[in-house]
C-alpha cells in the first residue's frame, strides 16, 4: 500500500459523508492521524501476540556514526579511553525492552549475530564495555533519541519500527527496469539515475558511462545499464507504507469512527456505492 492511497481513500469516504466539509480533510492531517493509530496498534499487537509483523520494520541502510568526544554530555567520561559512537535515530515505537531496535550491525546485511550490537541500558553501558568478560561483544545503549555503540564503527545498519514511519528511508540500490523510472507528478520529484556501464537514451538525450539525468517520464532505451545516483532517500506519499493489510482496515475504521465520528452504516453504505478509486476499503 503505498502512503498516499492511504489518506486518499479515507479522504474519498469522508468527502462523501456527513462531515464531507471539514477542514481537517487534507493528507496532513489524515496522514499524522494514520501514524498514531499504527503506533498504537502496533504496540497492541505486540501486548496480545508477543511478535512483531516485519512488514512495520524499516530498513535504514548505511547510516553514518559520529565519534563522540570528551565533553559528550552522556558518555564523554569514557571517551578518553574507549571509541564510542553516536547516531541520532527517529522516535522508536515505545515496546517492552526497546523492541523499536530491531537491530543494529555490520554494513552488510548478511552479517553473523555475532557481529550484531547488543542493547544494554544506560548503567550497564560502561560496565559491559569495560568488564574483560564482555568487552569483545559489541554493545549500544539508547538514551532519548541517540544510540551511543562500541566498538566504534564509521558506518552501521539500522532496522527500527519508527513512530514516524515518514522519517525512515527508501534504499534504491536495486537497477531500475526500462520502463519503471521515477519522475516528477504532484507528489514526486523526478530521481536521477547514473549510467553504469554501455549507453542509453532518455527523453530524446543519449547518455553514457558516468552521465547522470532526472528522469522526465518512465520509459529508456539502449544497452545501457543504470542505478540510482541517490541509492538511500526519504519516504514519500507514493512510497509503500510499512503497514499490513489487516492493521490498515483496521487504522482508517477507527479514523472514521473516533476522530470524525461516523457511524459504522454510514460507512458501509460508501463502500458499497465506492468508485473504482477508493482501493482500499471497498472490501469487507
Amino acid at each position: 500500500m503505498k502512503v498516499i492511497d492511504a489518506t486518499s481513500d479515507l479522504a474519498i469516504v469522508l468527502k462523501h459523508s456527513k462531515v464531507s466539509k471539514d477542514s481537517r480533510i487534507n493528507d496532513k492531517f489524515l496522514l499524522s492521524r494514520f501514524n498514531a493509530y499504527r503506533s498504537k496498534e502496533i504496540r497492541d499487537s505486540y501486548k496480545r501476540n508477543r511478535e512483531i509483523d516485519p512488514t512495520v520494520q524499516q530498513d535504514f541502510g548505511a547510516v553514518e556514526v559520529t565519534k563522540i568526544a570528551s565533553n559528550d554530555p552522556i558518555f564523554g567520561s569514557l571517551a578518553s579511553s574507549k571509541e564510542i559512537g553516536k547516531v541520532h535515530i527517529p522516535t522508536p515505537v515505545s515496546l517492552p525492552n526497546d523492541k523499536g531496535i530491531v537491530s543494529i550491525h555490520p554494513e552488510s546485511r548478511i552479517a553473523t549475530s555475532i557481529n550484531h550490537y547488543y542493547g544494554v541500558s544506560y548503567n550497564a553501558f560502561g560496565d559491559k564495555i569495560n568488564n574483560p568478560s564482555y568487552c569483545n561483544f559489541k554493545w549500544y545503549s539508547r538514551v532519548q533519541n541517540d544510540i551511543y555503540l562500541h566498538p566504534f564503527a564509521s558506518t552501521i545498519r539500522a532496522i527500527f519500527i519508527i513512530d514516524n514511519p515518514m522519517e525512515g528511508y527508501v534504499l534504491q540500490t536495486y537497477r531500475p527496469g526500462k520502463d519503471q523510472l521515477i519522475y516528477q507528478t504532484e507528489y514526486t520529484s523526478g530521481e536521477s539515475y547514473t549510467v553504469v556501464s554501455g549507453t542509453i537514451t532518455h527523453d530524446g538525450t543519449i547518455y553514457t558511462a558516468n552521465q547522470s539525468f532526472i528522469a522526465q517520464n518512465p520509459d529508456y532505451s539502449g544497452n545501457g545499464v543504470l542505478r540510482f545516483t541517490n541509492q538511500r532517500r526519504k519516504m514519500t506519499l507514493e512510497d509503500e507504507y510499512p503497514i499490513s493489510y489487516t492493521m490498515t482496515e483496521v487504522i482508517m475504521m477507527k479514523i472514521l469512527q473516533k476522530d470524525f465520528g461516523l457511524e459504522k452504516q454510514e460507512i458501509a453504505d460508501i463502500r458499497n456505492n465506492a468508485n473504482d478509486d477508493l482501493i482500499l476499503l471497498k472490501q469487507e
